[in-house]
């Protein structure tokens, strides 16, 4: 009795107007950043690297209003690296890929995404999400340290995530909730990830707590491309 539930239920998801791939309005955007840098010393180099203010990338963004306070939307964005022409994350869009309904009620999304976590630290530091010098980067990249003491860097972005959010954006005024959870679709257990976060944001000030438990196993390390 439990396939005709599964079958019903599945094609009720896909007619679902919140799944619909059409959009009234679609957007693309983008970042190309690059910088020469020179180090003198006992080591002297000059480079040309991508990502001196900020991580190029290039996204396409699309809503639709489907009347009664709701709308649905969607977002792709791939990572850029400027000074060679690849496309970092395995390619394809590995920065964010994943559809949303937004109602009264808050929105709900799902696909590749940034945790609540990333949210709450991203508006408290000055430096953004600059590839070199923000601590969201410096804490979300473990491979500096020695090989014993690597351990999976904090998940600032996740496969597979289920959303809720209620609030705006993370520079919006006011209270902002934030619920995320994703399944353990790897190998081993890995990949799966429990998220929360809440803030408030005034005219002068911010408060916020954030907290992630991320199901690693043994995995190592691997490079954070934010």
């Amino acid at each position: 009795m439990k396939h005709p539930i599964r079958q019903a239920l599945t094609l009720g998801l896909l007619a679902a107007p919140g799944l619909s791939a059409l959009a009234q309005d679609v957007g693309l955007y983008g970042i190309a950043d690059l910088y020469v840098g020179s180090i003198r010393g006992s080591d002297s180099r000059t480079v040309v690297n991508e990502g001196g203010n900020a991580v190029s990338r290039l996204g396409f963004r699309g809503r639709e209003d489907l009347g009664g306070g709701l709308s649905a939307h969607f977002v792709l964005e791939m990572g850029l690296t400027m000074d060679n022409g690849t496309i970092p994350l395995g390619g394809g869009f590995g920065r964010q890929s994943f559809v949303g309904l937004q109602g009264p009620w808050g929105t709900v999304e799902a696909g590749r995404q940034y945790t609540p976590l990333f949210f709450n630290l991203l508006a408290t530091v000055p430096f953004g999400m600059n590839a070199n010098w923000a601590p969201v980067q410096l804490a979300g990249s473990v491979d500096g340290q020695p090989a014993a003491a690597r351990t999976v860097g904090l998940a600032m972005r996740q496969s597979n995530l289920l959303r809720y959010r209620y609030g705006g954006g993370p520079r919006a005024k006011g209270l902002r909730v934030d619920v995320a959870v994703a399944p353990d679709e790897g190998a081993a257990g890995v990949g799966g990830i429990l998220a929360f976060g809440a803030s408030y944001r005034g005219e002068r000030y911010f408060i916020g707590y954030a907290a992630q438990r991320l199901d690693s196993g043994s995995a190592a390390a691997t490079p954070f491309h934010n």
